[in-house]
């Protein structure tokens, strides 16, 4: 009989009240350790699919957990193989055609959305990241307006993935206001935010500085 899975609890209390996760604190973290040494134990079922046992964090297990400890060109070994953090969002989580996740994967740097801490699990996958995608467009630092200019900004996110997000939404526009409780006027010219690659750090957000 397979070993239980790591309580993902001891993991997720590393998220600060920002949900942003340190790299520092995550670094060598025990809880962190024993959650990847799981994620590398997924097995692949006779039929081929890949088999996960609990807990199921999916999009971003191994973004939220080990993104400092492993770059995002090193190797992951999930199912048996190894692949980057990298192409398993590119070769695997994109390919799935659920451009919401875009709201929910974690780097660990400042510009990436807020992780939340509870696990991502199958029978709420849809209303979490439902729930994401509003929080997300719903912040100030990912969508802001300049009414005086007429010019919306949103988060490079948008710009990363813009044909993730076309293909729900005829243009990026619509695609925001779809999550809005006020919509953005569609003569709005859109601009795009620079993405802040800083790695996050607990100190520095506890200080103001985001």
């Amino acid at each position: 009989m397979a070993a239980p899975a790591p309580d993902f609890a001891g993991v997720i209390m590393m998220v600060s009240d920002v949900r942003s996760v340190g790299g520092r604190g995550a670094r060598g973290a025990p809880a962190a350790r024993r959650y990847v040494t799981f994620s590398g134990s997924v097995t692949k079922s006779p039929s081929g699919e890949r088999t996960v046992r609990r807990p199921v964090l999916q999009p971003g297990d191994a973004t939220a957990c080990v993104a400092e400890a492993t770059p995002l060109h090193g190797q992951l070994r999930i199912g048996g193989q190894s692949i980057s953090l990298y192409d398993f969002e590119n070769k695997i989580i994109r390919p799935l055609g659920e451009e919401r996740v875009h709201f929910a994967l974690n780097c660990m740097v400042v510009s990436c959305p807020r992780l939340p801490r509870h696990a991502f699990a199958p029978d709420t996958l849809d209303s979490q990241l439902d729930a994401a995608a509003r929080a997300f467009i719903g912040e100030d630092r990912n969508v802001h307006l300049d009414p005086a200019r007429r010019e919306v900004w949103l988060s490079a996110i948008f710009d990363f993935y813009t044909e993730d997000f076309l293909g729900k939404s005829p243009n990026l526009m619509g695609y925001v206001n779809h999550y809005r409780a006020a919509p953005i006027p569609e003569d709005f010219k859109v601009r795009f935010l620079e993405y802040d690659w800083t790695v996050n750090n607990r100190a520095r957000i506890g200080a103001g500085n985001r």
